[in-house]
């Protein structure tokens, strides 16, 4: 009778226990994949996150905007238990792990003015010789976080630029030669500078893809900091349920059809 009891107090503690609050944070101003919108988070990978959580009765996810710099410094400093897209980079960055499953990719690529890079096929740096380059502020990482290596800097002028959009546009209007970006984010703003009245194609040249720089795989970087000082007492539970949620998804296309949604 006793265990009886034991069991189902247990069973009761249980069946009424509160979500887990998790937080993993997201770059604010990284569309079309992630981004905040009237205080909400937006985007492919916020949407596939938040159907993910939606399958993990025990855990409740917020989804935090921040400034890329900001997420890898909260990482780094074991205030943040996750950042949201990283690319793996186990050597450059020791703080960040262990990584998610895999759940998306992208494509770092060079957009240029037309005419700027004349090699074809073109190699990057060296067929890019005194031309100035717009770098978007804190994605070191679309160069393994060595844009100012010996061998880039000899080659190319980089200028830091807050985001993709206003990269694209001094591409468009001659006041850069050319930008690395995203390749999906190339074409989301290029459609949306469109839509603006930014880019007239009876006016201006179109930018052109010059060079793809990497093909990455995207993850969320766990805080090996916050998790060796145990700030995170359910990461480990969180991380597995969640991987496990993610796969489903991307299993039934969930992925894909997000996607389209963004880029149509």
């Amino acid at each position: 009778m006793k265990l009886y009891l034991l069991m189902m107090s247990v069973w009761s503690l249980s069946l009424f226990a509160k979500p887990v609050d998790i937080t993993l944070l997201i770059d604010k101003n990284y569309k079309p994949y992630m981004y905040m919108q009237d205080g909400q988070a937006s985007g492919i990978y916020a949407e596939l996150l938040m159907a993910a959580a939606s399958k993990l009765p025990d855990f409740t996810l917020h989804l935090q905007g921040v400034s890329w710099q900001e997420g890898k410094l909260m990482i780094k400093s074991g205030e943040a238990l996750g950042l949201v897209g990283t690319y793996y980079h186990g050597k450059e960055r020791p703080y960040v792990y262990p990584y998610s499953i895999n759940f998306s990719s992208e494509r770092v690529i060079t957009v240029c003015a037309p005419g700027k890079v004349t090699q074809s096929p073109a190699a990057w740096p060296t067929d890019y010789d005194d031309l100035l380059v717009g770098n978007i502020q804190g994605y070191d990482g679309w160069l393994r976080d060595n844009v100012r290596s010996e061998l880039n800097t000899r080659h190319v002028n980089f200028l830091e630029i807050p985001n993709t959009e206003l990269a694209l546009e001094m591409v468009i209007k001659g006041r850069l030669d050319c930008a690395l970006s995203e390749q999906s984010a190339f074409a989301f703003f290029m459609k949306a500078l469109k839509a603006q009245g930014k880019f007239d194609p009876t006016k201006h040249a179109m930018p052109v893809v010059v060079n793809e720089i990497s093909n990455e795989s995207v993850y969320i970087g766990y805080s090996a900091t916050g998790i060796a000082k145990g700030n995170f007492a359910d990461a480990e539970r969180f991380r597995r349920e969640f991987d496990y949620a993610l796969f489903d998804l991307l299993q039934n296309g969930e992925l894909a059809a997000i996607y389209q949604r963004y880029m149509q």
